[in-house]
């Protein structure tokens, strides 16, 4: 398999068949994969590429699942994980951008050995396998392809010098002049085309193409060419030879001389106390040596010392910075207007000796010039209290050996991932640190107890702790009077008498003493939501009727920092403004106002439950939660079923629903309690307790006979029927299917399709193969008037699951991928893992044994990591039946055991008998077929109580197996002939597969 990345994205097989790659965000986790073929990725490094500063809350396991697509698609053993993160193994030569950089290698030694005809064959050959832009068709990547675009140009400008040496000037004329338009201040290939032009006897041109350079670097950067291109143009001037050696790009002689200035040493005092940060200060130790400068982005929320650390550590680390240090204040959350680019940038240029005259308006003019300053410099600049990575951006030096540390409230996500920003978060100090500050300011030798309960309610940040420090020695209060203090009333605990304003909450007090009484009352009202963020949509539905609108609210708050707009549309406090608010809500809030905004909370999640994506899970759990004796709270789950389906924290919601549906029993709420029984059985379906599911769903379809309403007695009766099915009650799960058909409105297309996705996996276990046609072919129809992928998906798993068992290969796998894809574009985890477990069997029933084991591994990977332990069980049964298959008897028995297990909680009967199944394929594969035989008739006795028919036909064949190997060549011919029997009723060429067998 070879990839190319040096223009878009290509993967072909070694036959030359293109693979396709396809999702939003596979091409680029592969492009990435590439970029540093051979080296692990890690888990965290994707997130932070793929999806910048805005990461859904799922984004590692998105990851995983698009690293096992990629799997899938790869030939095998490429793309392996190492520990969290992955690694994709290409050769060389199977790699266009390794070819390539071997190229330049190979050619810069032909060079040096005097050989310039070979070095330039072989270099040319290595430009000639680029194609375009490095991953032109990806976005996103542009940061980490700039290095192979640089070795380009350097690769051009190389084969250029060699082809004046081989007289070959003309040919590389038209492809310099196409370069030096793109990178007009490219002194390098500027002089490089002069050089070319003026072998050619085009010396009036070269001489134009150095007055343009020289005009656009003047007004560009306010600089003169270079001295190796100056003197270059005095050469052609005097009709001197043209060099031949190349003149490097932006060398430290090139750039203009220094402003004479003071060395600068701006840095504040550093803080009197510091504990901790051992991990941090070590990540920073090892900052200055890293080749070509560094950022580094320290981040946390307010008052966790993120400016103590920098000046701790950059006071330690001066004299290892010749050129100074600087220090701005970018004002980001600040009661002052935060610093522009070119205010920053101005003061920057002025710290280097640039007087005002010189310094440019235009910011990006200003931002070349504090480039090209700094371009020889090893300086160290602390930019404090950033807002966020476009404010930083253009303050970033381009070369030099400068360290650039940032401290902000904001995580600078994109930094990190677009600017190679090494992250250093700052969480609270540890429990052990937060003591060792406190001791050190308070006299005695306080109870350690004492003092972990006070740092737990400064949530261990440094300046919360030395206010309550500093408090505790100006009073007479014990620390738990202190701590009783803080619960009651934490803002105006965390903050010094003596100093008006001062204090871990002062700007949001002063904040909201200057807002106009309804805008105030509109943070109340959002301190209330529980969540961790909230949409715009949200706040616009709690907000009390004569509220200002929204926007407005939202916008004023913004400016004042009390919410900050964290990705489109959806906003988030700071925990400390959260508390305050909530407080504040308490006070200010009459207690209609605030049953009102527990009510309009509840509606909201309820009428968007439609539409709830996984941004959202967590905070409708939240509200729900929160709000769980309110009037109707249950009607606010119900926009959570899509996170049941999808085995989203599972768990944790059924707890959640627990809670609800003992509210409404309180409330004798009938309709609550059919809901959330019913809601409470799919959250025990899905973690694979059907024993417990089931119970909960005959109740629910009980409680919903009492009700006047059609549509709940459809949906009651319709999960039921699942559960029994699950349940290995196929009978009974085809009657209820069919009882809830008459409830559903003929018009009602989404309801049809799933009625006839349900019948399709218990008629197959039926035997009925005809009659599950049928309804694989109408839920097909259905699937395509309706655009939604979700339901689709789920529509070709039932189709691929009817084509396997039906031993339709073809159509099997035409199913399985259509399937996949669109499990992939929903981030459907139940979809995927079932269509995956459905090619597992695809590649059992083909003898493709390495095949299925990889698949039945994916899918114990996806179920463990969903807490699905019925799928879990299925998955390590069907690795024991391929192991013992392959002779692996070891292997296959420690499989069956941990499905063993799996199943005392699962209780499912039919993966008991495969499991019986399997014990008997290990007998048999280890020569004991007396025990064999025993666990097959196991199988064969529960496979014909369940009623599927085509497991009791394998049973009967693994029986005649048994027989066979013991010598009872009658009971062998008797087994045959069931099995024979069965497969020939059910169509299945089996049949034909056993007709030579003995009969």
């Amino acid at each position: 398999m070879r990839f190319r990345i040096l223009g878009s994205l290509e993967v072909v097989e070694d036959a030359g068949e293109p693979v396709t790659i396809a999702g939003r965000h596979h091409p680029r986790l592969l492009g990435l994969l590439l970029l540093g073929a051979n080296r692990v990725l890690t888990a965290d490094r994707a997130v932070e590429v793929l999806w910048g500063d805005d990461p859904p809350a799922t984004a590692t396991r998105q990851v995983q699942n698009i690293a096992g697509t990629l799997r899938r698609r790869l030939a095998p053993g490429l793309l392996e994980r190492v520990g969290s993160g992955y690694r994709l193994s290409v050769a060389d030569d199977r790699l266009d951008a390794a070819v390539f950089t071997a190229a330049v290698t190979a050619a810069r030694g032909h060079r040096e050995r005097g050989d310039a005809a070979e070095a330039w064959r072989v270099l040319d050959a290595g430009l000639s396998v680029w194609r375009g832009p490095v991953l032109a068709d990806l976005s996103g990547l542009s940061h980490l392809t700039a290095r192979l675009e640089q070795e380009r140009l350097s690769a051009i400008e190389d084969r250029a010098e060699l082809s004046l040496v081989l007289g070959r000037a003309e040919s590389e004329i038209p492809r310099l002049r196409e370069l030096a338009g793109e990178h007009p201040l490219r002194q390098s290939l500027v002089g490089v085309l002069m050089r070319s032009l003026h072998q050619t006897g085009r010396t009036a041109e070269a001489l134009d193409v150095y007055n343009e350079c020289r005009t656009r670097l003047a007004d560009e950067l306010g600089i003169d060419p270079g001295r190796r291109l100056r003197d270059l143009y005095t050469a052609i001037l005097r009709d001197e030879p043209a060099p031949v050696e190349s003149v490097p790009a932006a060398t430290v002689s090139d750039a203009p001389a220094a402003p004479t200035v003071p060395r600068p040493a701006q840095l504040p005092h550093p803080p009197g106390r510091f504990v901790g940060r051992a991990a941090e200060l070590a990540i920073l130790d090892t900052l200055p040596h890293r080749p070509g400068g560094a950022v580094a982005a320290i981040t946390g929320q307010g008052g966790v010392g993120k400016t103590a650390l920098a000046l701790h550590w950059a006071h330690r680390h001066a004299t290892e910075f010749p050129d100074g240090q600087l220090y701005l204040n970018l004002r980001g959350f600040d009661d002052r207007p935060t610093m522009t680019v070119s205010h920053a940038l101005a003061e920057l240029l002025r710290s280097l000796g640039h007087a005002d005259s010189a310094i440019p308006d235009d910011p990006e003019t200003a931002a070349t010039l504090w480039r090209s300053t700094l371009n020889d410099k090893r300086a160290f600049i602390l930019f404090d209290n950033a807002l966020d990575a476009a404010q930083l951006r253009p303050l970033l030096p381009g070369s030099g050996e400068n360290l650039i540390v940032v401290t902000s409230r904001n995580r600078l996500t994109g930094l990190v991932a677009l600017d190679d920003a090494i992250p250093i978060p700052l969480p609270g100090l540890a429990s052990e640190d937060s003591r060792a500050l406190l001791r050190e300011i308070l006299p005695g030798d306080p109870p350690a107890s004492a003092l972990d309960r006070l740092a737990e309610r400064c949530e261990h940040l440094p300046l919360a702790l030395r206010i309550a420090a500093a408090n505790l020695l100006a009073g007479t209060r014990t620390i738990d009077d202190y701590v009783r203090g803080l619960d009651d009333d934490r803002i105006a605990e965390l903050a010094l008498a003596d100093e008006p304003g001062s204090g871990i909450a002062a700007t949001i007090t002063a904040s909201v003493a200057t807002m106009p009484e309804p805008i105030a009352r509109g943070l109340a009202v959002l301190g209330m939501l529980p969540g961790t963020d909230f949409t715009a949509s949200l706040a616009a539905a709690v907000l009390p009727d004569g509220s200002p609108d929204a926007g407005a609210v939202l916008e004023r708050l913004s400016a004042n920092h009390l919410v900050e707009l964290h990705s489109t549309g959806r906003y988030r406090m700071h925990d400390l403004v959260r508390w305050y608010a909530n407080r504040m809500a308490d006070r200010i809030l009459s207690e209609a106002e605030r049953f009102d905004v527990r009510d309009r909370a509840i509606e909201w999640c309820y009428g968007n439950r439609g539409s709830v994506q996984l941004p959202d899970y967590d905070n409708v759990m939240l509200t729900c939660r929160a709000f769980a004796d309110h009037p109707g709270s249950w009607r606010g789950t119900l926009g959570l079923t899509r996170a049941v389906n999808r085995g989203y924290r599972v768990a944790a919601l059924r707890k959640l629903f627990a809670e609800i549906l003992s509210a409404a029993e309180r409330a004798h709420d009938i309709e609550g309690r059919t809901k959330m029984t019913a809601m409470v059985g799919a959250t025990y379906w899905a973690l694979g307790n059907l024993e417990e599911a089931l119970d909960y769903k005959l109740r629910a379809v009980e409680l919903a006979e009492e009700l006047d309403d059609d549509l709940t007695r459809q949906v009651t009766l319709a999960n039921c029927s699942v559960v029994l099915m699950s349940n290995c009650r196929f009978a009974e799960a085809e009657e209820m299917s069919l009882r809830c058909r008459k409830f559903i409105p003929p018009d009602d297309l989404r309801r049809i399709r799933t009625w006839h996705i349900q019948l399709v996996g218990t008629r197959l276990r039926l035997g009925r193969f005809a009659a599950a046609e049928e309804d694989v072919q109408r839920s097909l129809e259905i699937s395509a008037m309706l655009d939604d992928p979700g339901l689709y998906a789920a529509t070709h798993v039932a189709a691929a699951d009817f084509m396997v068992t039906t031993r339709r290969i073809a159509s099997a796998r035409r199913h399985i991928a259509e399937a996949l894809t669109l499990a992939e574009s929903v981030d459907s985890h139940r979809d995927l893992m079932q269509v995956v477990e459905v090619r597992a069997r695809l590649h059992v029933l083909l003898n493709e044994g390495e095949a299925a084991l990889g698949d039945y591994r994916e899918v114990a990977d996806l179920a463990s990591q969903t807490g699905d332990r019925l799928f879990e069980c299925m998955a390590h049964q069907g690795l024991a039946m391929v192991s013992a298959r392959a002779g692996d008897t070891g292997t296959a028995l420690r499989h069956i055991d941990t499905a063993a297990k799996l199943n005392e909680t699962v209780r499912h009967r039919g993966v008991a008998a495969d499991l019986e199944m399997a014990r008997a394929a290990v007998a048999i594969a280890a020569g004991n077929p007396d025990v064999a035989l025993v666990h097959g008739r196991r199988a064969l006795h529960e496979h014909r109580e369940i009623g599927q028919r085509l497991s009791t036909g394998e049973a009967w064949e693994l029986l005649a197996r048994a027989h066979s190997a013991v010598g009872d060549r009658e009971a062998a011919r008797n087994a045959w002939r069931a099995a024979y029997e069965i497969y020939t009723d059910l169509g299945l060429p089996d049949a034909e597969r056993l007709a030579d067998s003995p009969s």
